[in-house]
């Protein structure tokens, strides 16, 4: 990213949500990434195992609220947010409406910056561009 670049705090709100969304992909793909070494097996306790897809499980998640976010800040309606997600319109709103307001709302910018997470994705995916996740926001 250059230096000239926007700051986070300058990003629009639908760049802001897909920087977190981005945070969220990021933040899965490296636990995974950490449970592939089989060197300690040996040494699981019985249902360690468990444990570990469940806390991949609630990064999925995560990834899925980030996903609902971006959409809904791409202009998304709530009947597609719900025909994607299997859910009537009104299981849509309940489950994210609330966090969507939240989220319009709050100025926080998103914890890691374009610049490191680019860095991140030329780290896992080394013919990438080196603005691959910066270049579409600004």
């Amino acid at each position: 990213m250059a230096e000239n670049a926007a700051s986070t705090e300058d990003l629009s709100l639908r760049a802001r949500t897909r920087l977190a969304h981005i945070e969220a992909i990021r933040d899965a793909a490296e636990y995974l990434i950490q449970q592939a070494p089989t060197g300690t097996d040996q040494h699981a306790a019985p249902g360690e195992h468990i444990t570990a897809a469940r806390r991949a499980r609630i990064h999925a998640l995560h990834v899925l609220d980030s996903a609902v976010l971006l959409d809904l800040a791409s202009g998304a309606s709530w009947e597609l947010i719900a025909e994607r997600l299997g859910l009537p319109v009104d299981g849509a709103r309940a489950r994210y409406e609330q966090m969507w307001l939240a989220w319009q709302s709050s100025q926080t910018p998103a914890s890691a910056t374009p610049a490191e997470l680019d860095s991140w994705y030329t780290r896992v995916c080394p013919e990438a561009p080196p603005n691959a996740v910066s270049a579409g926001l600004f």
